[in-house]
This record gives C-alpha cells, structure tokens and sequence, in this order.
C-alpha cells in the first residue's frame, strides 16, 4: 500500500488527511469527499450533503448521532453512516468564513 493511504479502526482504507466524518470534532469544519453507502449518497444529495458540500460539527452525542450543519440545515448523522462518509478537514478561511478582529463593525449607538 502506497504513502497515500492509511488504515482507520473499521477496516477501511482512506486517503491520507481524508478521515471519517465521526472522527471529527465539535466545531471543526470539513469538505465531504466521498459517501461510501449508495443508498444514503442519493439521500445526502437531497440534503444538500453531496460531495464536495462543506459542513460543520455542531456536536457529537456521546454513543449517538454527529450532528452537522450543512448550510442552514442541521442533520443529525448515526454512527455507523458517520464512519462511511469521508471528509477533509478545511480552514476556517478555506470555508469561505474569515474570522473578525472588531475592525469595521459598528458598535452600537454610532455609525
């Protein structure tokens, strides 16, 4: 097996800095690559998670679902689906999303 890829705990392979959405953490931020479950890929495309949709953690319930953020819409993922859908971590900038230092907003009162 070639430097490009690395073996995960559930006996699949998967693309070095490519990880199954269930090992991501709260707030991080990823790019879905691929979902390994075609009845659920039909499904996901529905909810606006195909691939290349980027997404969000907004928590993971301790032995339940991960629940994401993928645009406005939050969809609770279980487990088991988490673990077949694979994602890339992103940047916060690379999301499209720039983080604010105070410079340029109003405060209140002054414009």
């Amino acid at each position: 097996m070639g430097p490009t890829r690395r073996a995960t705990g559930y006996g699949r392979r998967h693309k070095i800095g490519v990880f199954p959405l269930d090992h991501l953490r709260r707030g991080e931020r990823a790019t879905v690559v691929s979902i390994h479950d075609p009845d659920m890929s039909m499904q996901a495309v529905r909810l606006g998670m195909s691939e290349g949709a980027h997404l969000t953690v907004v928590t993971k319930i301790p032995g339940g679902p991960v629940v994401i953020q993928v645009g406005r819409q939050e969809i609770a993922v279980g487990r088991g689906l988490a673990r077949k859908i694979e994602v890339s971590r992103v940047s916060s900038t690379a999301h499209g999303r720039q983080k604010r230092h105070g410079r340029g907003r109003h405060r209140h009162g002054t414009h």
